[in-house]
C-alpha cells in the first residue's frame, strides 16, 4: 500500500470523524432549541450523573496544564472570545488552554501508534507529526469559533422577542434595571442566552456600576451588531431624556424588517444553491432511471437487426 494512499484514508477518517461529531453537535443543539421552547427545564436534572463526573475528571485534568500557559499568554482576547461563547471567568480559559495541549499531544501519539504498525518512512512520519501538532493546537480554536457563531446566532433570533417584552415592561412604568431583571426571569428558558447576559447587566448595575457602562460591557461581551445598536439606542435616550420605550419599538421593528429580509434573500438564493446538486447528481440519476431501459432495448433491437 502506497504511501499516498495511507495518508488518503488518514485524513478520510479524519475528516469522516470530525463530521459525525458536527452532527452530533447540532443534533444536541436542536434538541435543547426544542426543550426551552417546550417549556421543558434542563440543567442538572437533565444530565446523568456519569456525564457530569466524566466532564469534572476531564476539567480536573486539564486545567492544571493550562494554569502552566496562562500566565505567559494573551489572555485578553482569549477571555473576550470564552465571553462571546458563553463562557466567564478565568477557569475556563485555563481548561481551554489544557485542551490545546492535549490535542496537540493526543493526535501526534496516536499517529505514532498507527506508524508502528504500517511502518512508515521517517520523514514522512516527522511531517505528519508536525501537521498533526499544528491541527491538534488550532481544533479548540475551531471548536470556540463554532460556539461563538452559533451563540451570536441564538442572541440574534431571540433579541426581537426579548425587546417586545422589555418594551411591555416599560410601558408598565417599570425603570430599565427593573425591566432588565423582569425579563432575565421570564425569559430563562426559551433565551437562556439572552437572558443571561441581561442578568449580568442587573447585577453590575446593583454592584454598583454605571448603567451606561454596563450596558457598554453588554456589547462588548455579546460582539452582536443588533445589540450594539440597542445599546447605543438605549445610551442615547438616557443621554438625552427621550423615550426609550419608543426607541426599544422602533428598534425591534427595525430588527423584525431586517430578518425578514434575510430570511428572503436566503429563499432567492436556495434556486442557484440547488442547481448544482441538480446537474451533477439528481438528473444524472435520473436520466439513467428513464432512458436507461430505452437504450438497452435499442441496443439489443439494433444489434439483433444487425445479427440478423
Amino acid at each position: 500500500m502506497s504511501i499516498s494512499i495511507l495518508i488518503v484514508i488518514f485524513a478520510a477518517i479524519t475528516l469522516a470523524f470530525l463530521g459525525v461529531a458536527n452532527v452530533f453537535a447540532r443534533s444536541k443543539e436542536d434538541k435543547q432549541h426544542a426543550q426551552r421552547l417546550s417549556g421543558r427545564p434542563r440543567g442538572r436534572q437533565a444530565q446523568t450523573v456519569g456525564h457530569t463526573d466524566l466532564k469534572s475528571v476531564v476539567s480536573s485534568i486539564l486545567e492544571p496544564v493550562g494554569k502552566l500557559l496562562a500566565t505567559s499568554h494573551d489572555q485578553f482576547k482569549l477571555r473576550q472570545d470564552m465571553q462571546r461563547a458563553g463562557y466567564y471567568g478565568a477557569r475556563p480559559i485555563t481548561i481551554f488552554l489544557g485542551a490545546k495541549v492535549a490535542t496537540a499531544i493526543v493526535l501526534p501519539a496516536g499517529f505514532l501508534v498507527y506508524r508502528s504498525v504500517l511502518d512508515l518512512d521517517l520523514k514522512l512520519t516527522l511531517l505528519a507529526m508536525v501537521v498533526l501538532l499544528i491541527l491538534g493546537l488550532r481544533l479548540p480554536s475551531f471548536w470556540l469559533a463554532r460556539q461563538i457563531r452559533s451563540r451570536c446566532r441564538r442572541l440574534k433570533s431571540d433579541l426581537p422577542d426579548c425587546l417586545d417584552l422589555m418594551v411591555v415592561c416599560v410601558e408598565s412604568g417599570l425603570g430599565i434595571d427593573a425591566a432588565l431583571l423582569k425579563i432575565s426571569e421570564k425569559m430563562n428558558l426559551t433565551c437562556p442566552d439572552l437572558a443571561q447576559e441581561l442578568r449580568l447587566v442587573h447585577l453590575e448595575m446593583q454592584a454598583g456600576k454605571p448603567r451606561l457602562e454596563s450596558l457598554h460591557n453588554l456589547a462588548e461581551r455579546t460582539g452582536v451588531k443588533e445589540i450594539r445598536s440597542l445599546v447605543a439606542k438605549l445610551i442615547q435616550s438616557e443621554r438625552f431624556g427621550t423615550s426609550i420605550a419608543k426607541a426599544l419599538r422602533v428598534h425591534a421593528d427595525t430588527i423584525r424588517e431586517k430578518r425578514k429580509q434575510n430570511a428572503e434573500e436566503k429563499a432567492g438564493k436556495t434556486a442557484v444553491k440547488m442547481l448544482f446538486p441538480l446537474i451533477f447528481f439528481i438528473f444524472p440519476a435520473l436520466f439513467v432511471a428513464i432512458l436507461g431501459p430505452a437504450i438497452i432495448q435499442m441496443i439489443a433491437a439494433f444489434g439483433g437487426g444487425l445479427g440478423g
